[in-house]
């Protein structure tokens, strides 16, 4: 199958995904972007946007011709030194949408880094922490997180705050990781579109709640919990996957918090 009908064959099935009012909003907008991202854009980048797309919609592995595609066109351009390429390349494969080892993920990764793909750093930082596809390396994760974090990645800010807050290759310190939180937070509230902000009202709330880094203060363990829970439910009804157990672990801050709450009032 030529480049024209595969590209013309994967809109075909972004038009009917943007269209049905059955599949949840999320994979709707996905697909209603993919649509003009890939005709504006026929390069490595957009192919790979419009196979997760396709993917992500479909809820099924990529037909084989559209993988055997998808494949050499990113290898093309991996070869012409296309960062994005790589970087595409790789969370194809480690998200289930093409074969691939954790080693290659990884060695993907590196090379979009070094041809300066910003996507790259945060996933790289991700596997050099969780030693998958390379040894654990708490030194490159960190700065890999910082280089990500200073281009505006809210996600990036949570992994630095997580590895204040641990420990991990720098000295343990609490305060750094709730202001880095609290960072965040302010970075959402100029935007409310950013992704992650449940995870940001989650990490402040157990900070409050417990005392990490600031006073305690229930109030505010409260308040940030119910804003989790809110999130990630509204991201549930959109159809995202994978949060239900940060919804428990919101209402279980919240029933924290509000024990505590009643305590003091008994005091």
């Amino acid at each position: 199958m030529r480049k024209e009908e595969m590209m013309n064959e994967l809109l075909g099935s972004l038009q009917k995904i943007s269209q049905d009012q059955k599949m949840p909003r999320c994979y709707r907008d996905w697909a209603f972007d993919g649509i003009g991202y890939a005709r504006s854009r026929e390069d490595a980048e957009g192919m790979a946007f419009v196979a997760s797309i396709f993917h992500y919609g479909r809820g099924e592995r990529l037909p084989e011709d559209i993988e055997v595609f998808l494949r050499r066109i990113l290898k093309e351009e991996t070869d012409r030194g296309n960062g994005y390429a790589s970087y595409y390349l790789g969370k194809l494969m480690e998200e289930g949408y093409l074969e691939g080892r954790e080693e290659d993920i990884f060695d993907l990764y590196e090379e979009a880094s070094h041809k300066r793909c910003r996507k790259a750093y945060e996933d790289l930082g991700r596997l050099c922490l969780s030693g998958k596809g390379t040894a654990i390396d708490e030194e490159k994760a960190f700065l890999c997180f910082e280089k990500n974090a200073l281009l505006g990645s809210i996600s990036s800010l949570l992994y630095l705050a997580h590895m204040y807050q641990e420990g991990l290759f720098v000295e343990k310190d609490e305060e750094e990781a709730f202001f880095l939180y609290d960072l965040a937070y302010r970075r959402i509230e100029k935007d409310p579109n950013v992704e992650q902000r449940g995870e940001v009202f989650e990490a402040l709330s157990a900070c409050y709640l417990y005392g990490k880094g600031t006073l305690p203060d229930y109030h505010n363990a409260l308040f940030y919990a119910q804003m989790a829970e809110a999130d990630y439910w509204d991201r549930r009804k959109d159809g995202e996957r994978g949060l239900k157990e940060k919804s428990a672990h919101a209402l279980s801050l919240q029933a924290e918090a509000r024990m505590m709450l009643e305590e003091d009032q008994e005091d």
